[in-house]
């Protein structure tokens, strides 16, 4: 299963940066994105180190419109999953081994796009999560 969340996350990082490169031409007006990576929720569960999770994948993507070349409104929805590792037994049985736990991640943000002189941009990105 390792494997595959490998492969996914590479496919999906690929994809979100051809995609972006695409997008990246466009000065003003509607954009789509997508996103995709790993996800490492927290590492130590319990203080002698019997529960943890793997590493999982996450996926996403959002909506945006582009106002000027300066300033923009994003809004982005992003799902992850993870597997958790439990040595500690209940019964003679591991309570959360392999039980996958998924997050759900969604915000918006406005993007700000700051002139730094001989026609570059930098980019401040305000987030506003939920």
């Amino acid at each position: 299963m390792k494997g595959f969340n490998t492969a996914v996350g590479c496919a999906l990082l690929l994809a979100s940066l051809t995609l972006a490169a695409l997008l990246a031409a466009q000065a003003r007006g509607s954009v789509l994105y997508a996103h995709g990576g790993g996800y490492s929720p927290t590492q130590d569960v319990d203080p002698g180190g019997f529960a943890d999770f793997d590493t999982g994948f996450n996926v996403g993507g959002g909506l945006g419109y582009a106002i000027n070349e300066q300033f923009a409104v994003r809004g982005d929805f992003t799902f992850a999953r993870s597997e958790a590792n439990d040595a500690r037994a209940v019964g003679g049985v591991a309570s959360l081994n392999g039980q996958e736990f998924n997050r759900f991640f969604y915000g918006g943000d406005i993007q700000w796009k700051i002139p730094t002189g001989a026609g570059s941009l930098r980019t401040f990105s305000p987030e506003v999560v939920r």
